[in-house]
């Protein structure tokens, strides 16, 4: 698998549970401020999270960004720094 393809699913996996968790999190705020049933509860926070998942891409890529600067692994073929090579 290329590191661009890889990295494009890594983004939509993020993107998705971050709008996975926003979307519970919602339902929860809701259900307990609203004290209706679940199900009102889930829809209400379906139509509120929807458009959060837009956002959630450049979170997702900001995160998976700092994960490669700190992560020190280099791209498939380079030399690794320091490693007497």
């Amino acid at each position: 698998m290329s590191r661009s393809t890889r990295r494009l699913l890594l983004r939509n996996a993020l993107s998705a549970l971050i709008a996975l968790d926003l979307l519970a999190l919602i339902a929860l705020v809701v259900n307990q401020w609203l004290v209706q049933d679940m199900a009102y509860a889930w829809g209400i926070a379906a139509v509120l999270a929807l458009p959060l998942f837009a956002l959630a891409g450049p979170l997702s890529d900001a995160v998976l960004v700092m994960a490669d600067r700190h992560a020190g692994i280099p791209n498939t073929g380079e030399k690794i720094p320091g490693a007497g090579q």
